[in-house]
């Protein structure tokens, strides 16, 4: 064999590894929101931007999990290495949801949008009641409940990021 044909070859194969990386392997890394268990995902929504838009945590009963930072446009899905039990046992707090974001009673004058910016989301599903909203801030003065906890998701999420 030439050393031309040691270097084609060479090159073939490394394509096809590479080629073969990129597959859709990612769901043997990576898990999807347990959508049949209790499981709240919290964290930031980037307004306008490309690529990895999203800066979310899956919490469960027993883990946290960092989302695996797919391209906007993609489904979420988070990290299958947990982060270690210091960072549950801090945002374990935000499991403590406010009654109003559980039974869906929310009033939507409560949440507070602007244009273009870092939005929060709080979604999830705890003991079969599905929840799930996206705010840039709380009016204080419609929900003091709400507003409370949006502060204690923004002091989690300075500490586990």
């Amino acid at each position: 064999m030439t050393i031309r044909n040691i270097k084609i070859l060479f090159l073939f194969l490394s394509f096809n590894i590479i080629v073969s990386s990129c597959s859709d392997e990612d769901t043997v890394t990576n898990i999807p929101i347990p959508i049949d268990k209790n499981y709240l995902v919290f964290g930031y929504i980037f307004g306008e931007c490309t690529g990895d838009c999203r800066d979310l945590y899956l919490l469960t009963d027993n883990k946290l999990y960092q989302d695996s930072n797919n391209p906007a446009g993609q489904q979420v899905t988070f990290n299958r290495q947990p982060r270690s039990s210091q960072m549950y046992e801090i945002a374990d707090t935000l499991l403590n949801l406010p009654a109003s974001l559980i039974s869906n009673s929310l009033e939507k004058d409560v949440l507070i949008q602007s244009i273009a910016d870092i939005d929060y989301h709080i979604r999830g599903n705890i003991d079969g009641k599905e929840f799930n909203i996206i705010y840039d801030d709380i009016d204080s003065t419609l929900n003091v409940e709400l507003y409370r906890y949006s502060k204690t998701l923004r002091h989690v999420l300075k500490q586990i990021r």
